[in-house]
């Protein structure tokens, strides 16, 4: 009989459980990256549909990032608005917050258009946890650059246990 109980809790938990999002579409509007050549962090507020329905640990940020033109592109998230300057949906940061940014590190585009994501962080689990996600974009090799930075397939995916 408690064999039976406990399959019984047990396969309820794992009921409730089963419509609980493991992973959750984001989507950022892409970026004109000659606009951002100045060596600063611009960040835009991503945009998801649903969140996760309890607070979790741990989320991680998976899709590919395309880039029409070649260079080294520096990410961050954020789970709050930047403050700092804000123009067209973007805001300008001049420099890194550890207190209150994500390091996401650097993607490659000198060889390849496309670079797969593979982010996490403390601040990008409470953005995706809050819907409050910030993603940021800083050009490594400043200069005449240009090209538009798009992700594709960008998924938060929930570890819930």
């Amino acid at each position: 009989m408690r064999r039976f109980l406990l399959s019984v809790a047990l396969g309820g938990l794992l009921a409730a459980c089963s419509g609980a999002p493991l992973s959750i579409a984001i989507t950022a509007e892409p970026v004109n990256v000659s606009l951002i050549s100045d060596g600063a962090i611009y960040f835009q507020k991503a945009q998801q549909l649903q969140k996760p329905p309890v607070g979790v640990k741990e989320i991680g940020l998976e899709g590919t990032a395309r880039f029409t033109g070649q260079g080294v592109l520096h990410f961050y998230a954020t789970d709050q608005e930047p403050n700092c300057a804000s123009s067209g949906g973007f805001f300008r940061c001049g420099s890194f917050d550890a207190a209150t940014m994500d390091d996401l590190g650097t993607l490659d585009f000198r060889k390849s258009s496309t670079s797969a994501v593979k982010w996490s962080g403390a601040h990008l689990t409470s953005g995706v946890n809050n819907q409050t996600l910030y993603i940021g974009v800083k050009l490594e090799n400043l200069g005449l650059t240009s090209g538009t930075l798009s992700f594709e397939n960008l998924v938060a995916k929930v570890v819930l246990f």
